[in-house]
């Protein structure tokens, strides 16, 4: 209660708030204490308080950099994983009012998604569009593009689940109301590569992610050439050797043709389709062709 009763007074009063050292150490010797309780609700004031100081460059700023040295040292190292986990949720929503300092060491802990807790990786990849939101496309690029792409070949399903989740919405972000990773940029950087990794995946759950990950590519602004290059991707995986992968990526077919275009449904997607129809003789994947063939 005394977490949450600084976390009010700072929203009413942040300029007074982050003033007044004294609070501020209160709050922040939560993250000291021996109860897990306290340290769980500690995280989350923490990090709502870094989203309340903002970056002003005088006093706010200043508790803003206090505040995130105790959220660096001690909640992101603590011994117990739901107290990371808390404090990765929260800041998931306060990133983007990061001064560049802090910002940028969070971006330094995403790129280091090599947890071994699993729930701790997945929590880190669910921070990267709120990181590319705060430094922008070139530093994501630089530094947790290829965390990104690792994540598709996470021996965890759970994980792998994250960066198809975490790509949807880079897919959706916008600056100055336009995309801040252009369809080209998407397909390049990261279309181009999990094509790749398609190939010499030999898990066919691995394949699977890369399937789900090309249904969120597409979208009704995409130029019509990538359209075509997901279109004929997914042609492909449809015509796996595991029928897991098969009705994903009719699954996939389904939901891309409705902004596909009537060339591409009517030269791959429906071929795929009657031949899958015709040959295939898996039952889940004769469900979603036939399901797929009545939505066109």
């Amino acid at each position: 209660a005394a977490f949450r009763s600084a976390v009010g007074v700072a929203t009413v009063w942040p300029d007074s708030f982050a003033a007044h050292d004294a609070a501020l150490a209160a709050v922040r010797g939560g993250a000291d204490a021996p109860e897990l309780k306290v340290r769980l609700a500690a995280a989350t004031a923490l990090a709502r308080l870094l989203g309340i100081f903002g970056d002003d460059g005088g006093s706010k700023s200043a508790a803003q950099a206090s505040v995130f040295g105790t959220v660096e040292a001690k909640l992101f190292a603590d011994e117990h994983v739901d107290v990371v986990l808390a404090t990765l949720r929260e800041l998931k929503a306060v990133v983007p009012a990061l001064s560049d300092d802090p910002a940028g060491r969070v971006a330094a802990l995403a790129e280091a998604t090599v947890h071994d807790n699993w729930r701790v990786r997945s929590a880190l990849h669910e921070l990267l569009p709120a990181v590319a939101v705060a430094r922008g496309r070139d530093a994501f690029e630089q530094q947790l593009l290829e965390g990104l792409v690792r994540a598709f070949q996470d021996r965890i399903a759970e994980v792998r689940s994250a960066a198809v989740r975490v790509l949807a919405d880079l897919r959706d972000l916008e600056e100055n109301g336009s995309p801040l990773f252009g369809g080209d940029w998407l397909m390049e950087k990261v279309g181009k590569r999990l094509s790749e990794l398609y190939m010499t995946m030999s898990y066919y759950l691995y394949r699977v992610t890369i399937v789900q990950a090309f249904e969120r590519l597409a979208h009704p602004q995409l130029a019509a050439e990538h359209m075509e290059t997901i279109v004929l991707f997914l042609a492909d995986c449809a015509r796996d050797d595991v029928p897991n992968v098969r009705f994903t990526a009719v699954r996939a077919l389904e939901t891309v043709s409705a902004y596909a275009g009537d060339r591409l449904v009517a030269s791959y997607v429906k071929p795929v389709l009657n031949e899958l129809l015709a040959n295939d003789g898996d039952d889940d994947v004769k469900f979603y062709v036939k399901r797929g063939i009545g939505a066109l």
